[in-house]
Protein backbone atom coordinates (compact mmCIF):
# COMPACT_ATOMS: atom_id res chain seq x y z
CA UNK A 1 0.00 0.00 0.00
CA UNK A 2 2.83 2.38 0.84
CA UNK A 3 4.53 1.79 -2.50
CA UNK A 4 1.31 2.57 -4.34
CA UNK A 5 0.90 5.84 -2.45
CA UNK A 6 4.47 6.81 -3.33
CA UNK A 7 3.70 6.34 -7.02
CA UNK A 8 0.86 8.91 -6.96
CA UNK A 9 1.99 12.20 -8.59
CA UNK A 10 0.56 14.54 -5.96
CA UNK A 11 2.02 17.79 -7.43
CA UNK A 12 0.65 16.95 -10.88
CA UNK A 13 -2.77 16.06 -9.48
CA UNK A 14 -3.01 19.27 -7.46
CA UNK A 15 -1.86 21.30 -10.48
CA UNK A 16 -4.47 19.66 -12.71
CA UNK A 17 -7.25 20.43 -10.22
CA UNK A 18 -6.12 24.07 -9.95
CA UNK A 19 -6.07 24.47 -13.74
CA UNK A 20 -9.43 22.76 -14.22
CA UNK A 21 -11.21 24.77 -11.51
CA UNK A 22 -9.51 28.07 -12.35
CA UNK A 23 -10.09 27.64 -16.08
CA UNK A 24 -13.80 26.91 -15.63
CA UNK A 25 -14.24 29.90 -13.32
CA UNK A 26 -12.37 32.22 -15.66
CA UNK A 27 -14.22 31.10 -18.79
CA UNK A 28 -17.70 31.24 -17.30
CA UNK A 29 -17.36 34.54 -15.48
CA UNK A 30 -15.43 36.34 -18.22
CA UNK A 31 -17.84 35.25 -20.94
CA UNK A 32 -20.84 36.43 -18.93
CA UNK A 33 -19.15 39.68 -17.89
CA UNK A 34 -18.21 40.52 -21.47
CA UNK A 35 -21.71 39.67 -22.70
CA UNK A 36 -23.35 41.94 -20.12
CA UNK A 37 -20.87 44.74 -20.74
CA UNK A 38 -21.45 44.56 -24.49
CA UNK A 39 -25.22 44.57 -24.03
CA UNK A 40 -25.11 47.61 -21.75
CA UNK A 41 -22.75 49.57 -23.99
CA UNK A 42 -24.91 48.89 -27.06
CA UNK A 43 -28.07 50.00 -25.29
CA UNK A 44 -26.63 53.05 -23.49
CA UNK A 45 -23.49 54.24 -25.30
CA UNK A 46 -22.15 52.60 -28.47
CA UNK A 47 -20.89 49.14 -29.50
CA UNK A 48 -17.25 48.17 -28.94
CA UNK A 49 -15.89 45.57 -31.34
CA UNK A 50 -13.21 44.23 -28.99
CA UNK A 51 -15.73 42.49 -26.74
CA UNK A 52 -16.32 39.68 -29.22
CA UNK A 53 -12.58 38.93 -29.37
CA UNK A 54 -12.41 38.70 -25.58
CA UNK A 55 -15.21 36.14 -25.57
CA UNK A 56 -13.46 34.08 -28.24
CA UNK A 57 -10.17 34.07 -26.33
CA UNK A 58 -11.88 33.01 -23.11
CA UNK A 59 -13.58 30.08 -24.84
CA UNK A 60 -10.49 28.86 -26.75
CA UNK A 61 -7.61 29.21 -24.29
CA UNK A 62 -9.17 27.27 -21.40
CA UNK A 63 -9.91 23.96 -23.23
CA UNK A 64 -6.42 23.99 -24.75
CA UNK A 65 -4.86 24.50 -21.32
CA UNK A 66 -6.99 21.77 -19.74
CA UNK A 67 -5.95 19.30 -22.47
CA UNK A 68 -2.31 20.21 -21.86
CA UNK A 69 -2.83 19.75 -18.12
CA UNK A 70 -4.30 16.28 -18.73
CA UNK A 71 -1.23 15.34 -20.80
CA UNK A 72 1.05 16.67 -18.08
CA UNK A 73 -0.87 14.65 -15.49
CA UNK A 74 -0.41 11.50 -17.60
CA UNK A 75 3.30 12.25 -17.89
CA UNK A 76 3.52 12.72 -14.13
CA UNK A 77 1.80 9.37 -13.53
CA UNK A 78 4.21 7.56 -15.85
CA UNK A 79 7.34 9.32 -14.66
CA UNK A 80 6.47 8.84 -11.00
CA UNK A 81 5.12 5.28 -11.09
CA UNK A 82 5.71 3.29 -14.25
CA UNK A 83 9.17 4.64 -15.03
CA UNK A 84 10.28 3.82 -11.51
CA UNK A 85 9.26 0.21 -12.19
CA UNK A 86 11.32 0.24 -15.43
CA UNK A 87 8.30 -0.24 -17.70
CA UNK A 88 8.66 2.91 -19.80
CA UNK A 89 12.42 3.18 -19.97
CA UNK A 90 14.34 5.13 -22.57
CA UNK A 91 15.22 8.73 -23.26
CA UNK A 92 12.94 8.83 -26.32
CA UNK A 93 9.85 7.31 -24.76
CA UNK A 94 6.71 8.90 -26.19
CA UNK A 95 5.18 9.98 -22.89
CA UNK A 96 7.75 9.45 -20.17
CA UNK A 97 11.16 10.15 -21.68
CA UNK A 98 13.41 13.15 -21.34
CA UNK A 99 12.44 14.39 -24.79
CA UNK A 100 8.77 14.44 -23.81
CA UNK A 101 9.69 16.25 -20.59
CA UNK A 102 11.45 18.99 -22.55
CA UNK A 103 8.49 19.37 -24.94
CA UNK A 104 6.02 19.59 -22.06
CA UNK A 105 8.25 22.09 -20.27
CA UNK A 106 8.28 24.31 -23.37
CA UNK A 107 4.49 24.06 -23.74
CA UNK A 108 3.97 24.81 -20.05
CA UNK A 109 6.15 27.92 -20.25
CA UNK A 110 4.30 29.05 -23.39
CA UNK A 111 0.96 28.55 -21.64
CA UNK A 112 2.24 30.57 -18.69
CA UNK A 113 3.06 33.46 -20.99
CA UNK A 114 -0.41 33.33 -22.58
CA UNK A 115 -2.18 33.22 -19.23
CA UNK A 116 0.05 35.95 -17.84
CA UNK A 117 -0.95 38.18 -20.76
CA UNK A 118 -4.60 37.30 -20.18
CA UNK A 119 -4.31 38.07 -16.48
CA UNK A 120 -2.72 41.44 -17.25
CA UNK A 121 -5.60 42.15 -19.61
CA UNK A 122 -8.14 41.24 -16.92
CA UNK A 123 -6.55 43.74 -14.57
CA UNK A 124 -7.91 46.61 -16.70
CA UNK A 125 -11.64 45.82 -16.26
CA UNK A 126 -11.01 44.82 -12.63
CA UNK A 127 -9.35 48.18 -11.96
CA UNK A 128 -12.10 49.92 -13.93
CA UNK A 129 -14.69 48.29 -11.70
CA UNK A 130 -12.95 49.60 -8.58
CA UNK A 131 -12.84 53.10 -10.07
CA UNK A 132 -16.47 53.10 -11.23
CA UNK A 133 -17.66 51.64 -7.95
CA UNK A 134 -15.95 54.50 -6.14
CA UNK A 135 -17.51 57.03 -8.51
CA UNK A 136 -20.96 55.58 -7.94
CA UNK A 137 -20.54 55.52 -4.17
CA UNK A 138 -19.25 59.08 -3.87
CA UNK A 139 -21.34 60.84 -6.50
CA UNK A 140 -24.65 59.21 -5.65
CA UNK A 141 -24.16 59.67 -1.91
CA UNK A 142 -23.23 63.33 -2.39
CA UNK A 143 -26.29 63.85 -4.53
CA UNK A 144 -28.50 62.39 -1.83
CA UNK A 145 -26.90 64.70 0.74
CA UNK A 146 -27.67 67.74 -1.41
CA UNK A 147 -31.28 66.89 -2.06
CA UNK A 148 -33.20 63.77 -1.15
CA UNK A 149 -35.32 64.10 -4.28
CA UNK A 150 -33.56 62.25 -7.13
CA UNK A 151 -35.00 64.47 -9.86
CA UNK A 152 -33.50 64.16 -13.31
CA UNK A 153 -33.45 67.91 -13.86
CA UNK A 154 -31.36 68.66 -10.79
CA UNK A 155 -29.03 65.78 -11.50
CA UNK A 156 -28.54 67.03 -15.05
CA UNK A 157 -27.36 70.40 -13.71
CA UNK A 158 -25.10 68.84 -11.07
CA UNK A 159 -23.24 65.98 -12.71
CA UNK A 160 -22.63 64.50 -16.14
CA UNK A 161 -20.92 61.16 -16.53
CA UNK A 162 -18.71 61.10 -19.65
CA UNK A 163 -16.73 58.10 -20.91
CA UNK A 164 -13.99 60.35 -22.27
CA UNK A 165 -13.08 61.33 -18.70
CA UNK A 166 -11.90 57.74 -18.16
CA UNK A 167 -9.96 57.23 -21.39
CA UNK A 168 -12.78 55.58 -23.38
CA UNK A 169 -12.97 57.68 -26.51
CA UNK A 170 -14.65 57.21 -29.86
CA UNK A 171 -15.22 59.73 -32.66
CA UNK A 172 -18.99 59.71 -32.67
CA UNK A 173 -19.21 62.42 -35.32
CA UNK A 174 -17.99 59.87 -37.87
CA UNK A 175 -21.17 57.81 -37.44
CA UNK A 176 -24.67 58.38 -38.74
CA UNK A 177 -26.69 60.50 -36.26
CA UNK A 178 -29.61 58.11 -36.70
CA UNK A 179 -27.63 55.48 -34.76
CA UNK A 180 -27.97 57.71 -31.67
CA UNK A 181 -24.59 56.80 -30.22
CA UNK A 182 -23.88 58.52 -26.93
CA UNK A 183 -20.94 58.87 -24.54
CA UNK A 184 -22.60 60.67 -21.61
CA UNK A 185 -25.11 59.98 -18.86
CA UNK A 186 -27.20 63.01 -18.03
CA UNK A 187 -30.02 61.73 -15.83
CA UNK A 188 -30.18 60.28 -12.34
CA UNK A 189 -32.18 57.31 -13.58
CA UNK A 190 -29.56 56.42 -16.17
CA UNK A 191 -26.77 56.89 -13.65
CA UNK A 192 -28.53 54.61 -11.18
CA UNK A 193 -28.87 51.99 -13.92
CA UNK A 194 -25.17 52.40 -14.69
CA UNK A 195 -24.19 51.85 -11.06
CA UNK A 196 -26.43 48.80 -10.85
CA UNK A 197 -24.64 47.27 -13.83
CA UNK A 198 -21.26 48.17 -12.33
CA UNK A 199 -22.13 46.32 -9.12
CA UNK A 200 -23.27 43.29 -11.11
CA UNK A 201 -20.61 43.06 -13.82
CA UNK A 202 -17.57 44.17 -11.82
CA UNK A 203 -17.39 41.14 -9.49
CA UNK A 204 -17.54 38.85 -12.54
CA UNK A 205 -14.31 40.37 -13.83
CA UNK A 206 -12.74 39.93 -10.41
CA UNK A 207 -13.71 36.26 -10.34
CA UNK A 208 -12.26 35.85 -13.84
CA UNK A 209 -9.01 37.41 -12.63
CA UNK A 210 -8.95 35.04 -9.65
CA UNK A 211 -9.54 32.06 -11.95
CA UNK A 212 -6.62 33.12 -14.15
CA UNK A 213 -4.41 33.30 -11.04
CA UNK A 214 -5.44 29.75 -10.13
CA UNK A 215 -4.46 28.54 -13.60
CA UNK A 216 -1.11 30.32 -13.44
CA UNK A 217 -0.37 28.81 -10.03
CA UNK A 218 -1.24 25.36 -11.38
CA UNK A 219 1.06 25.84 -14.37
CA UNK A 220 3.89 26.92 -12.08
CA UNK A 221 3.41 23.74 -10.03
CA UNK A 222 3.46 21.69 -13.23
CA UNK A 223 6.72 23.31 -14.30
CA UNK A 224 8.30 22.43 -10.96
CA UNK A 225 7.09 18.82 -11.19
CA UNK A 226 8.28 18.52 -14.80
CA UNK A 227 11.72 19.84 -13.90
CA UNK A 228 12.01 17.30 -11.09
CA UNK A 229 10.85 14.44 -13.32
CA UNK A 230 13.26 15.48 -16.07
CA UNK A 231 16.18 15.40 -13.63
CA UNK A 232 15.10 12.00 -12.34
CA UNK A 233 14.80 10.58 -15.85
CA UNK A 234 18.17 12.04 -16.76
CA UNK A 235 20.04 10.15 -14.05
CA UNK A 236 17.90 7.02 -13.59
CA UNK A 237 19.34 5.18 -16.59
CA UNK A 238 22.94 6.00 -15.60
CA UNK A 239 22.35 4.81 -12.04
CA UNK A 240 20.71 1.61 -13.28
CA UNK A 241 23.65 0.85 -15.56
CA UNK A 242 26.10 1.58 -12.74
CA UNK A 243 24.33 -0.75 -10.34
CA UNK A 244 24.16 -3.47 -12.98
CA UNK A 245 27.89 -3.16 -13.63
CA UNK A 246 28.64 -3.43 -9.89
CA UNK A 247 26.83 -6.76 -9.51
CA UNK A 248 29.15 -9.82 -9.92
CA UNK A 249 28.19 -12.54 -12.32
CA UNK A 250 27.08 -15.93 -10.93
CA UNK A 251 26.50 -19.06 -12.93
CA UNK A 252 22.73 -19.59 -13.39
CA UNK A 253 22.94 -23.29 -12.62
CA UNK A 254 24.79 -22.67 -9.36
CA UNK A 255 22.32 -19.95 -8.37
CA UNK A 256 19.28 -22.14 -8.97
CA UNK A 257 20.86 -25.04 -7.05
CA UNK A 258 21.72 -22.92 -4.01
CA UNK A 259 18.31 -21.23 -3.94
CA UNK A 260 16.57 -24.61 -4.20
CA UNK A 261 18.62 -25.80 -1.25
CA UNK A 262 17.30 -22.91 0.85
CA UNK A 263 20.28 -20.55 0.77
CA UNK A 264 19.70 -16.79 0.52
CA UNK A 265 22.13 -14.65 -1.53
CA UNK A 266 24.01 -11.74 0.03
CA UNK A 267 26.84 -9.49 -1.18
CA UNK A 268 30.13 -9.60 0.73
CA UNK A 269 32.83 -6.98 0.39
CA UNK A 270 32.90 -3.27 -0.15
CA UNK A 271 34.83 -2.75 -3.35
CA UNK A 272 35.22 -3.83 -6.95
CA UNK A 273 35.95 -7.39 -5.81
CA UNK A 274 32.58 -7.86 -4.14
CA UNK A 275 31.35 -11.44 -4.15
CA UNK A 276 28.00 -13.09 -3.55
CA UNK A 277 27.82 -15.32 -0.49
CA UNK A 278 24.92 -17.72 0.07
CA UNK A 279 23.87 -18.37 3.64
CA UNK A 280 21.16 -20.67 4.94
Amino acid sequence: MGDQLENIPYPSMISFVLILVGGCIMTGTLYEAVRRTDTYFRSTFYPIDGFSYAQTVSVIITPITVVLAAALLAFGCLATGATREKIYRGNRSILSGRGAALVFLALAHLSCLCWLALMCGLMFPATGWLVMDRVCAEEWRYWLDIDGEKTNAKFFNYFRFNLTHYGIYKKLYNFNPSLKYNETITTATAFQNFCSNVNTIGPLYMFALGGAMFVLFGLFCFIGALSANYTKLKYTQDLTQYRTAKQPEVEPAETEYLQAAGYAPSIAGHGPSDSIVYSQ
